[in-house]
């Protein structure tokens, strides 16, 4: 069973110049439709560290479970990839999936060109799957394969590291601990970058922002949650 899940956080805890609630709940919404529709994957998790919990009957898919939890205190304290860290272990506890490996998505985003990575990354010889910058010292962990096993042992362990009180970001980690993992070609992000808010290769279709704007209609950010979920 191949599997994606997708991190985020609707309501940032952390400075990024991308941070209106309803702007980040659109991006994923968006994010979502376009994984759901990759007939390759057999399950979509998204899990949301912020506490915002997506109604799953939005997709009217079985392919798509919604998981959400409060890490915003660890995102303040310490740095939104700790944060990012206990989202990836908190699906793994908690989805009612069986997840034995797993491909990583930021939440907000889709990777245009998944189906020719895809059988480059999925590859059972190897524990992981990951593009590093051998020039910075750290890897980009905005998209990669991984076994969960290989989390659990060797990512994991070192989350007590990831912090912005002179320790390293998560992207230095899984450097230090997996750099010699294979590399794949240069996935094709579609969305906007959250610290820069600049557009990556492009943004979503108008069809697929236009579905998505209908359910943002719905939404009471004071309740936090969707209009036809209470009726």
């Amino acid at each position: 069973m191949k599997t994606i899940i997708l991190t985020g956080a609707i309501f940032p805890s952390c400075p990024v110049r991308r941070n209106d609630p309803k702007e980040r709940l659109l991006d994923v919404l968006c994010a979502v439709q376009c994984w759901i529709s990759e007939e390759s994957l057999d399950h979509i998790v998204y899990c949301d560290a912020s506490g915002f919990h997506i109604p799953e009957t939005i997709f009217r898919s079985d392919k798509f479970e919604s998981l959400s939890f409060d890490a915003s205190e660890t995102a303040r304290e310490h740095e939104k990839g700790r944060a990012e860290l206990d989202a990836l272990y908190y699906v793994l506890q908690n989805s009612h999936y069986r997840i034995d490996s797993f491909f990583k998505c930021t939440g907000r985003l889709y990777v245009k060109n998944f189906s020719e990575l895809r059988q480059e990354m999925y590859d059972p010889r190897h524990d992981a799957r990951l593009r590093h910058d051998k020039t910075r010292f750290w890897t980009d962990t905005r998209f990669f394969w991984m076994k969960s096993n290989c989390f659990f042992e060797n990512v994991l362990p070192y989350r007590s590291e990831i912090t912005c009180y002179g320790g390293l970001s998560i992207e230095e980690v899984f450097y230090r601990k997996m750099k010699e993992t294979p590399e794949f070609h240069q996935p094709r992000f579609v969305g906007y970058h959250a610290l820069t808010n600049t557009l990556y290769d492009e943004y979503f279709s108008d069809e697929i922002q236009e579905k998505a704007g209908e359910w943002i209609s719905k939404w009471d950010v004071t309740q936090n949650c969707f209009y036809y979920e209470r009726n």
